[in-house]
């Protein structure tokens, strides 16, 4: 039979800190987080997190967000990175092509009239899109088809 070693439970030896040392996976009498911090900075103490300061409210006007990044909130941040410098441009995506979108609505139906989803999956790989994408734009195209059917 083995017998298990009694463990030396004490506190932390870091200044202010109540959690207790001796647990199993630590070692020179740290807990677990200041041993983790050891061992991931050479320093118990290093590594804590800072306080994000309080930035007031973004930039763009109208926005009431608390700002992040460079005086904007995360959305403006965003729109601010993709479009070159301008926070007020919501842009998505690049436009659909014709051929696109005469591809999109050369796929075969099924018997329910639905394309399958394979292939629509297959599509958005060939033309660089998301299969998402691809299927609201076929929805809005057949959608502007029917309305201009029932127009003449």
């Amino acid at each position: 039979m083995s017998r298990r070693k009694g463990r030396n439970i004490r506190p932390c030896k870091v200044d202010g800190c109540e959690l207790l040392a001796g647990h199993p996976g630590t070692a020179r009498s740290y807990c677990p987080k200041h041993y983790a911090r050891w061992q991931r900075h050479g320093d118990p103490l290093k590594g804590e997190r800072k306080r994000r300061k309080q930035n007031g409210p973004c930039v763009v006007r109208g926005c009431r967000r608390e700002a992040r990044i460079r005086g904007c909130c995360k959305t403006h941040a965003q729109r601010l990175y993709r479009n070159d410098g301008n926070p007020h441009v919501y842009r998505r995506g690049r436009p659909w092509t014709e051929s696109e979108d005469r591809r999109l609505l050369d796929l075969p139906l099924d018997r329910s009239f639905r394309v399958r989803a394979g292939w629509l999956s297959d599509l958005a790989d060939r033309i660089d899109r998301t299969p998402v994408a691809c299927r609201s734009r076929l929805f809005e195209l057949r959608k502007a088809r029917a309305r201009a059917a029932s127009l003449t």
